[in-house]
């Protein structure tokens, strides 16, 4: 085959050349090329302030001078973090959430001047907090309308559907939060956990639906403590960044947990991987994050004295929390653990309850609650993560899997409607 006298002579001459001839030398950078640089740097700056300063009078020249002007008196905002009612006396923990220092002058409560003092001082800086407290007869289910008055007049209200008597830390109440918080989240846990020597009966595929139940009741709870730590955070003064704690709490609880899982455990392959046990372990701590969560709507609501929702959140807690001791004991269902593991597992998982039950009754601060529901969030995602990469890893079509998922979502969602019952 005779080609044309045009393509040999391009053969010939990409063959006899070199190609790295025709690529661009690299320029050293000497001291003349880093002085260019430098005064660049100054030149790139004079424009950019020359253009601003244009702006700003071409801004003038078209009426919009009223953006320059000084702002307006910055409008104070008191914060209520906390009402707590002792016989005759409400105590209010206020926060100066506005840009500047406050003085409170007056408390009313139902449209009544009140005597009142405040500890440490009616003078509150930026952020800072004090408690104000005022003899008042209350009585038991009673609706109240507290308001505080500042210096410049401004009325701060804060509304309390019933007056019920806080809890004090006292022995008798540390031990009822510590009974409800193992009722809810210990017993069931474990319970759950029994349920293994069943599970390890199963195949491989019943080994790839209960993975996708675990995933699909952790996708639930991952989305139920997102949507409980926005709620809270939309209760928080603007100047807290309620979002953004929220965000910060979820990317960083995921990113370091990510970092710490990748970093101990290594594949045959070189990529980083879970074992079941610490895929176990990592399901328990993010399921322990969110039952602290729980722990915190329960004993919030039983010291606000709503003692039905308190009870309701008792029975729905602890009927779902069965199925989270499943979801922990799934992964090892072919290498049964010893009782020292599955005690480990159940506490890592269930003591959280007793402690955020604790906290919820004792000392309930929103900011707290939706930064550890975010902790949570972040928790679970990281453990979702995880379980993925284990089944992905595992032989079988995805049909068991998925239709695990749904079943798991499912079951978490229908144990949820009993806890608004």
């Amino acid at each position: 085959m005779n080609l044309p006298a045009s393509v040999v002579w391009l053969r010939q001459r990409v063959g006899s050349r070199d190609a790295s001839a025709d690529l661009p030398k690299p320029v050293e950078a000497g001291p003349e090329m880093a002085a260019r640089a430098g005064w660049g740097w100054v030149v790139g700056l004079v424009v950019a302030v020359v253009a601003t300063i244009g702006a700003l009078m071409l801004m003038r020249q078209a009426g919009l001078e009223g953006l320059l002007r000084p702002q307006p008196a910055a409008i104070p905002e008191i914060s209520f973090e906390r009402v707590t009612f002792s016989p005759e006396v409400i105590t209010v923990s206020v926060r100066n959430t506005g840009p500047e220092a406050v003085d409170v002058r007056q408390v009313i409560i139902d449209d009544a001047f009140r005597v009142f003092t405040v500890d440490p001082g009616p003078h509150l800086e930026r952020l800072g907090s004090a408690e104000v407290r005022v003899p008042y007869p209350w009585m038991a289910g009673e609706p109240l309308s507290i308001a505080v008055v500042d210096a410049t007049g401004t009325t701060h209200v804060h509304e309390v559907e019933a007056a019920a008597a806080t809890p004090v830390a006292g022995g008798r109440t540390v031990v009822g939060y510590i009974v409800l918080g193992t009722y809810v989240g210990v017993i069931p846990v474990f319970l759950g956990l029994m349920f293994l020597p069943a599970l390890a009966r199963l195949g491989r595929r019943g080994l790839r639906f209960l993975l996708g139940v675990t995933g699909g009741l952790l996708i639930f709870l991952a989305v139920d403590a997102l949507g409980e730590s926005l709620e809270l955070a939309g209760e928080l003064a603007s100047v807290l960044q309620g979002p953004a704690l929220v965000f910060a709490g979820a990317v960083g609880t995921y990113a370091a947990l990510a970092y710490m899982s990748r970093r101990r455990q290594w594949g045959s392959s070189g990529q980083k991987v879970a074992t079941p046990l610490t895929l176990a372990y990592l399901i328990a701590v993010g399921i322990g994050l969110h039952n602290f969560g729980e722990g915190l709507a329960i004993g919030s609501a039983h010291a606000r004295g709503e003692v039905a929702l308190g009870t309701a959140l008792v029975v729905g807690f602890a009927l779902h929390n069965i199925t989270e001791g499943i979801g922990i004991a799934s992964p090892t269902m072919f290498r049964l653990p010893g009782w020292r593991h599955l005690l480990a597992l159940g506490a890592v998982a269930g003591l959280p309850t007793i402690t955020g039950t604790l906290l919820g009754g004792l000392a309930y601060s929103t900011v707290l609650g939706a930064l550890f529901l975010a902790v949570g969030v972040g928790a679970i995602a990281e453990v979702v993560d995880e379980l993925a990469r284990y089944a992905r890893r595992s032989a079988g079509s995805p049909g068991a899997l998925l239709a695990g998922v749904a079943t798991g979502f499912a079951l978490m969602y229908g144990t949820a409607l009993m806890i608004g019952a």
